[in-house]
């Protein structure tokens, strides 16, 4: 009777659309790409003091009755206009290009798509005071949700009956299951007339248990993937750490050197696609404060080795977040106060293509915010060490059936696969459908997937940590097979 009365209902919305929709905020076209034959807009949505900029791309495909699904790039700090730009955009700028191409596995094939520049100080979103642009895990959240929630009540009221899914990558591990529990809490609160119609979330080699993801499990992956000596891993679990949490104090000076040499031996590896390869900088680069990005993911470390190395005394104990959060999220750069170049051949141009005066005008962005950067390494986050796997099992408990999807690039060493794998079986939920092989249509391997009670397992094969940028044709047909409730 429902899936009636939406249809008859379907032209009335359609209608709606075209008159709900903010006019204002309407992209007629954008430079290196075509005049767009679906809805493309570009706005604000104020919340407390700050201003978060969105992007919202109507589906290619049925409109009306597509779900909604909303896109959080990671960092924190990086702009949600990178999974627009490189990732599941209609356009998208590869690693090798200058100009934008167009891309036939874009998720607005499949889904009204939401991009939202979180939090307020990223991309082109923006804070009116420094004071109020200090976060942390939960306030992030929370600011998230209040952008959602006006999106669907005040900006685009047509779309909040469709269905809702929640996604994104890296840091986006703790984004989108934080605003997805306070989007059920919402639902729950009686007193809240206007429901979500929440169904899901989807996580792409998101940080999530901070005893696996990052430096722990690539020390376990890197050995697996020959990427050091066996003798030195067998060295390593001689010292009896807990999955490679070499941070304790009681740590030898022998087990400390073990992990020198490990830094030694892997610090020159691409993490974000341990077989991609990476562009040393030279000599004079080197000598500088400039430092390529996937060497400062170790900065930390290397920091604290030395320190061990020069000091008879016991180290500190470092904050795990300090040294597995910020320097192992993809693009952090935080602990060094200083301009980075980065061996990224894409980086100029897209950063280029944002900051053009044609470009910004057609995004409606005012002139006084500041520049696009791909991400912001200098604002204030303080990320919590809880992660967020305790909202998972949350979520499962809530009784509500709501479909979780975790996806994993497995040559990733950012967040490795087998990191992922430790957590979701320390939930110890049933198996329903065991691990295997899927295949896209031509018959190509796409990856492994492994059905439980509570959420889908899915690796895609030969991606690094970014999905969707490196495997588009497997992604989307993972993402868009699984959202429909299909067979993969």
């Amino acid at each position: 009777i429902l899936s009636m009365l939406r249809n008859l209902l379907a032209p009335a919305a359609l209608f709606g659309a075209v008159m709900s929709a903010p006019l204002e905020d309407k992209v007629e076209s954008l430079p290196q790409m075509e005049t767009f034959p679906y809805g493309v807009y570009s706005g604000y949505i104020p919340v407390k003091e700050n201003n978060y900029h969105y992007m919202f791309l109507e589906s290619q495909n049925d409109t009306v009755n597509d779900p909604v699904l909303i896109w959080f790039n990671g960092g924190p700090g990086c702009s949600s206009m990178l999974g627009f730009a490189q990732e599941i955009g209609p356009w998208a700028m590869a690693d090798e290009d200058d100009e934008f191409k167009r891309n036939p596995y874009s998720w607005n094939n499949f889904a009204n798509v939401l991009f939202i520049e979180s939090p307020a100080g990223v991309g082109f979103s923006f804070c009116e005071s420094t004071e109020s642009c200090i976060y942390n895990d939960d306030n992030s959240a929370e600011d998230n949700y209040q952008v959602i929630l006006s999106w669907m009540t005040e900006k685009f009221p047509e779309f909040a009956a469709n269905d809702l899914y929640i996604s994104g990558e890296s840091y986006a591990g703790i984004y989108v299951p934080y605003v997805s529990r306070l989007i059920h809490l919402h639902n729950m609160n009686e007193t809240n007339e206007f429901k979500f119609n929440f169904k899901g979330w989807m996580v792409g080699n998101g940080v999530t248990n901070w005893k696996y993801d990052g430096v722990p499990s690539f020390i376990e992956m890197g050995y697996w993937h020959g990427l050091y000596q066996t003798s030195l891993y067998n060295d390593i679990m001689k010292c009896d750490l807990e999955y490679f949490d070499f941070r304790t104090e009681s740590l030898s000076d022998e087990c400390m050197n073990l992990v020198m040499t490990w830094y030694n031996e892997t610090e020159n590896i691409f993490i974000y696609d341990i077989y991609k390869s990476m562009v040393l900088p030279d000599e004079e680069q080197t000598e500088s404060t400039d430092v390529p990005r996937n060497m400062r993911v170790f900065e930390s470390l290397k920091m604290l080795l030395q320190k061990r190395a020069d000091d008879s005394k016991p180290v500190k104990k470092t904050n795990r977040i300090d040294l597995l959060g910020y320097n192992y999220a993809p693009w952090m750069s935080g602990m060094k106060k200083a301009q980075v170049s980065d061996p990224c051949p894409y980086q100029s141009p897209l950063v280029q293509y944002f900051n053009n005066d044609e470009v910004r005008a057609n995004l409606h962005i005012p002139d006084y915010v500041g520049l696009w950067d791909m991400c912001n390494n200098t604002y204030n986050y303080t990320a919590s060490e809880k992660g967020s796997q305790w909202i998972w099992e949350e979520m499962k408990a809530s009784g509500q059936n709501y479909r979780l999807l975790k996806y994993s690039g497995d040559t990733d060493g950012a967040v490795p696969t087998i990191g992922s794998e430790h957590w979701i079986n320390e939930l110890n939920w049933d198996v329903l459908e065991k691990y295997r092989p899927y295949f896209l249509e031509n018959k190509h391997l796409g990856g492994y997937i492994e059905v439980r009670d509570g959420l889908t397992f899915a690796t895609v094969h030969g991606a690094g940590h970014m999905v969707p940028q490196y495997k588009r044709a497997e992604s989307f047909y993972l993402i868009k097979n699984w959202i429909q409730g299909n067979k993969i």
